[in-house]
């Protein structure tokens, strides 16, 4: 199998070759991505050891059928590096489709990696694209393999609610942070030959609890993690944005998830325009910032079309808290400010409609 003998390639010689990938230092991180979509890093740079084995995307749509790196990944676009001078920064991109098995889910993924000079974190962007004739209810996730510090095993993986950050460490910390939505499953278990099974990954993936702590053994932990289940239909698409931040200590994965946030924040606050339009390309509502939150937090959106909007915030009982716009709202993006110091600490949805049918909901944590 071609991506097993990669591997074994990789075991033996990542130091000195990176077979059939593409890489960007950064001057204290190296990046680098595989014709088939795996993400590895090391310190410093890609010359240096591994503290991320694999990192790569899963999508399940039934307990038999689960879209993964190592049984399904082929190639669709072969993964380029480039330094964008407009922006500074480094780039990655690759596109992978299921040729490798041709099993479902048929989805394509595209796949960005953004990286900043002198910086130790990244931005992580996947376009997942149902190119099915029918639509499908997507399940997506991410499989983590981590090496910390160039070392297999004894890696501890810990979720902490408050900051909604998986960390996983020895010595150094490697941070993972969703910014679209909210995480619904993390577990972790030692490695063994033959875990890649869809069955296992759809289990996994609906495990629906976030584990908040798993310390590995002599074969170091995988670590699978979900959010919502999401409807794509026939060639639409749905955008997933991870931060991923190394460093010595956990406030440095912290000051790193936040700057990638930053950087996320920038971009989806300047939307590509279609045909020389003003408008956004869609209707979206954005995860609140910073979440968890005390007492404030700001709440994005966009609006293609000028459209009655309604936002609420509701309580966990479904009774609304607050009414943050009701009226009318030209198309482009929005920024509210909420505050909830009258309320008390606890989980709390904010959910966004229009007067043409639109309705989107997240959730956040206020904690006081």
């Amino acid at each position: 199998m071609k991506k097993y003998l990669l591997v074994s390639i990789l075991i033996m010689f990542y130091q000195n070759a990176l077979p059939q990938s593409t890489a960007f230092n950064t001057g204290t991180i190296g990046v680098d991505m595989n014709l088939y979509g795996r993400i590895q890093l090391f310190q410093p740079d890609t010359t240096g050891p591994l503290n991320l084995y694999s990192l790569s995307v899963l999508v399940g749509t039934s307990p038999s059928s689960v879209f993964d790196y190592w049984q399904d990944a082929g190639i669709q676009d072969s993964t380029t590096s480039y330094y964008d001078s407009v922006s500074a920064s480094f780039r990655l991109y690759g596109s992978f489709n299921n040729s490798y098995s041709n099993l479902p889910p048929n989805v394509l993924v595209k796949t960005y990696v953004t990286g900043w000079p002198g910086s130790s974190y990244v931005l992580i962007k996947y376009v997942i694209i149902n190119k099915d004739s029918l639509a499908i209810n997507a399940l997506p996730g991410l499989e983590i393999i981590s090496q910390m510090d160039g070392l297999v095993g004894f890696d501890t993986v810990k979720y902490i609610d408050s900051s909604a950050v998986l960390d996983i460490y020895k010595n150094n910390h490697l941070g993972f942070k969703l910014f679209t939505g909210n995480l619904n499953s993390i577990i972790s278990f030692e490695y063994f030959d033959g875990y890649e099974k869809d069955s296992s990954y759809y289990k996994w993936m609906t495990h629906d609890t976030l584990e908040t702590q798993y310390n590995s053994g002599t074969e170091g932990p995988v670590t699978i993690i979900s959010q919502d289940f999401q409807n794509i239909n026939p060639g639409d698409s749905i955008t997933l944005y991870y931060g991923m931040a190394l460093g010595s200590s956990f406030s440095d994965v912290i000051n790193g998830l936040d700057s990638s946030f930053a950087k996320y924040n920038s971009i989806i606050t300047s939307i590509p325009k279609q045909n020389g339009s003003s408008s956004p390309l869609t209707f979206s509502l954005y995860q609140n910032y910073p979440n968890p939150f005390n007492p404030s937090t700001i709440i994005s959106f966009t609006l293609p079309e000028k459209s009655r909007v309604s936002l609420k915030v509701y309580d966990i009982l479904g009774r609304v808290v607050d009414v943050l716009a009701d009226g009318v709202m030209d198309s482009g993006i929005h920024k509210i400010n909420f505050n909830g110091n009258k309320l008390a600490s606890g989980i709390y949805f904010y959910s966004l409609s229009t007067d043409k049918g639109n309705i989107i909901s997240r959730k956040m944590v206020l904690l006081k």
